[in-house]
């Protein structure tokens, strides 16, 4: 399996990536969360534009591109930030993106222990993420990797009486 490693995300990598990332939140948000897609598309931007006022500059957010070590190709992205709001610092996991070629071959476990290097260089002691229900396969990578369930949030759509 080929090695992989993470650099600092540039600021035509971080463009793109604000084009990918905020419909790809959004349909998340759609499928996942039972959004209309406008409002998906205005709760992703908000978002995003909160948590990154200042892009890649921003305070406290880790922005990088996962790179293949010897081609140096980009084949993906992680951001996490480091959060102190929830009474114990600790670093939460915004984005994981693999491109879909390389998915299944380890490179998620890899880039799992490449994000706790990175969190352990801060000093944290933990990482937290979200991940929607539906997303078995990043729920399996996470679980391997060392993830518990902390909290499910659970919802039910009803039809609307007559």
């Amino acid at each position: 399996m080929q090695k992989i490693s993470l650099r600092k995300m540039t600021a035509l990598e971080f463009a793109e990536y604000l084009r990918i990332a905020l419909p790809a939140y959004a349909a998340e948000k759609e499928r996942g969360a039972g959004m209309t897609p406008d409002r998906a598309l205005t709760v992703a931007t908000d978002s995003y534009t909160k948590l990154l006022p200042d892009g890649i500059e921003s305070h406290d957010q880790f922005l990088f591109t996962v790179l293949e070590s010897q081609s140096n190709k980009a084949i993906g992205t992680l951001w996490f930030a480091n959060r102190s709001d929830t009474g114990q610092p600790q670093a939460w996991v915004y984005d994981i993106v693999l491109v879909p070629e390389i998915r299944g071959r380890g490179y998620g476990r890899l880039l799992m222990g490449l994000l706790e290097d990175e969190v352990r260089k801060l000093g944290l002691r933990s990482i937290a993420l979200h991940v929607f229900g539906h997303n078995e396969i990043a729920i399996a990578l996470y679980e391997k990797t060392g993830f518990r369930t902390t909290n499910i949030i659970m919802a039910k759509d009803l039809v609307p009486l007559r």
